[in-house]
């Protein structure tokens, strides 16, 4: 048993008899905390029963976050006394994407651990070990029985192989690939007797002529050993799998690619190769794998050549012209650090870098009534993204008492946005950490930036035209990010023919933003007080109804942390 473990379980025990915890309270941690397996990985144990009497799912007892609030209370008690050491074991097992635990709380996939002489790494060496076993007990036993109807194991693996392909390549629903083929459509190659073997060796199933196999996973490892060879031999080109005419849509393939990441072992070549290669026809997918594989490090050549492929077609409605298209390419290239366009991320002092956008003085339209030309002011082109916000949050922005001085409320700690890409735009912020934000941006960059007042907004929003949106008079959906839309946060400036006339981005759709106004007494801009605030341009959530540049929303608490709500800032003259 490894040191660290053993001290974990004493550590258990101690606790236990020191500090008032039962040992009811702690079974689902000391279950965590069993004996490695000689390679390296947690042994299958028994599912707690007692998990069960405080209203968790067994089941979910292998991932501990299925835990019921009483006895997370004791867990997270715990997780204070017990040393550093630990904490880091465990928490290493746990939110590691390649362990077992996730795998252990299937019973299919346990029954097969369980079967298996060593615990494997992975659902390749998983699949890959179940299927050695089933063939040599097959084997065994039609030669105990003399009879000589064996395939060689590599011709049977690979008409498995072919078969596979054939039920991935058969069709796709939201639910995955299909998982069945009637004996006709199976490839010509599967011989019956071939087909036997297989269905005696509880690889294959037939019911009413279909045949599919034991478990859609066994039948994903076989059809990822496909992919993988495509993607070394280049002999097909990653488009086969997602069609260039719809590559944004599930395909089937999306989980088999992640099992040919596990194929790849600790060959970083063989890792890379697949990345490169499932970028060239879906860069979400080539992320999803990158992400999986622990964010390896990704030669300046894969990443140039995702870049160069990519980034103009995020904002290109005539090369991509759907919606879920742009998104998806918005939300690889934030994930791999390749959204390079001003505005979006932070410059190399870790500052924001804003893409300030003037507004000349003109007189324009406000509220559908004319309104007399403000001063000219410079307003950010996109709102602030997740990247630029956590530049406030890693400066100490919440810890900072100048940033908060004289403001009615004050948190603590940011709250976790709802969506994670860096360049999407920050969401789940209260107008009070919006003026936070401001009041240190302000300090980094040598000037005053504010949020904008009401009016500011609209003439950004309108132009000196006075149109009804910042397009022109009429609503059309597919320049907006709003409802029936994406359905959640898109990168700012995919919809780039929905572009306000002195070119700003995003001011109607993907989340609403935040003004100085007071919603009530729209003349008072001060920043004391806990009353609502005017929130404008409609979100991802919002009916086109609210899209309208003129719509004043319904009165927000300046508290309220929404997952549509964001802002953008503001400035006289970004020249300090």
């Amino acid at each position: 048993m490894p040191l660290a473990v053993r001290h974990a379980a004493a550590a258990t025990a101690e606790t236990v008899a020191n500090h008032g915890f039962s040992a009811t309270h702690l079974t689902v941690l000391t279950r965590k905390l069993r004996r490695k397996s000689a390679s390296g990985n947690w042994r299958a144990g028994k599912r707690s029963a007692r998990f069960g009497k405080y209203g968790g799912k067994p089941e979910r007892t292998w991932i501990f976050s299925g835990a019921p609030k009483r006895c997370l209370e004791k867990i997270q008690k715990l997780a204070h006394i017990l040393s550093l050491q630990q904490d880091n074991l465990w928490r290493e097992t746990r939110f590691n994407p390649r362990n077992l635990l996730r795998l252990a709380a299937n019973p299919y996939l346990l029954f097969i651990i369980t079967a298996l002489p060593q615990v494997p790494r992975n659902r390749a060496q998983l699949f890959q070990g179940f299927l050695n076993n089933l063939y040599r007990r097959e084997k065994q036993a039609r030669e105990k029985r003399h009879d000589a109807n064996i395939p060689i194991k590599e011709t049977w693996e690979a008409e498995l192989i072919a078969l596979a392909e054939a039920m991935q390549r058969a069709g796709c629903s939201d639910d995955g690939a299909q998982t069945s083929l009637s004996r006709h459509q199976c490839p010509a190659s599967l011989a019956p007797a071939l087909l036997d073997f297989s269905i005696d060796a509880s690889v294959l199933q037939v019911e009413n002529d279909a045949v599919r196999f034991s478990h859609q996973l066994l039948q994903e490892y076989l059809a990822s050993r496909f992919l993988l060879d495509a993607s070394h031999t280049g002999n097909q080109s990653a488009h086969t799998f997602w069609p260039q005419v719809a590559w944004w849509r599930r395909s089937g393939w999306e989980v088999v690619a992640e099992i040919a990441a596990e194929s790849c072992g600790d060959e970083r070549d063989t890792q890379i190769r697949l990345i490169a290669w499932l970028a060239q026809a879906n860069p979400e997918v080539a992320c999803t794998v990158w992400r999986y594989l622990g964010k390896i490090d990704l030669p300046h050549t894969v990443l140039t050549g995702i870049s160069n492929h990519w980034l103009s077609r995020m904002t290109d409605m005539a090369l991509e012209p759907d919606a879920f298209a742009r998104a998806a390419i918005g939300r690889a290239l934030g994930l791999l650090g390749l959204d390079a366009r001003k505005g979006i991320g932070v410059s190399a002092d870790g500052v924001p870098d804003i893409d300030w956008v003037k507004m000349p003085s003109a007189p324009f339209i406000y509220q559908d009534d004319p309104h007399s030309p403000l001063p000219a002011f410079y307003i950010a082109r996109y709102p602030v993204t997740n990247a630029q916000f956590q530049a406030f949050i890693d400066a100490g922005g919440y810890a900072n008492d100048a940033w908060w001085q004289g403001l009615t409320r004050r948190f603590d700690a940011p709250l976790t946005p709802e969506w994670h890409e860096p360049n999407v735009p920050r969401e789940t912020v209260s107008w009070f950490e919006a003026i936070a934000f401001c009041r240190w941006l302000s300090v980094q960059l040598g000037f005053a930036v504010t949020l904008p007042t009401e009016q500011q907004w609209e003439r950004a929003a309108r132009g000196a035209e006075g149109s009804q949106y910042p397009w022109g008079n009429e609503f059309q959906r597919d320049l907006v990010n709003c409802y029936f839309s994406i359905g959640r946060t898109s990168a700012p400036g995919i919809y780039p023919h929905g572009a306000a006339p002195e070119g700003v981005m995003d001011l109607t759709g993907n989340v609403w933003e935040w003004c100085l106004n007071e919603y009530s007494a729209p003349e008072k801009c001060q920043l004391s007080g806990n009353v609502a605030r005017v929130v404008r341009g409609g979100s991802w959530l919002i009916v086109s109804d609210f899209v309208h540049v003129s719509v004043r929303n319904y009165p927000r608490r300046s508290s309220r942390r929404d997952n549509d709500v964001g802002f953008r800032v503001l400035c006289e003259s970004p020249i300090g």
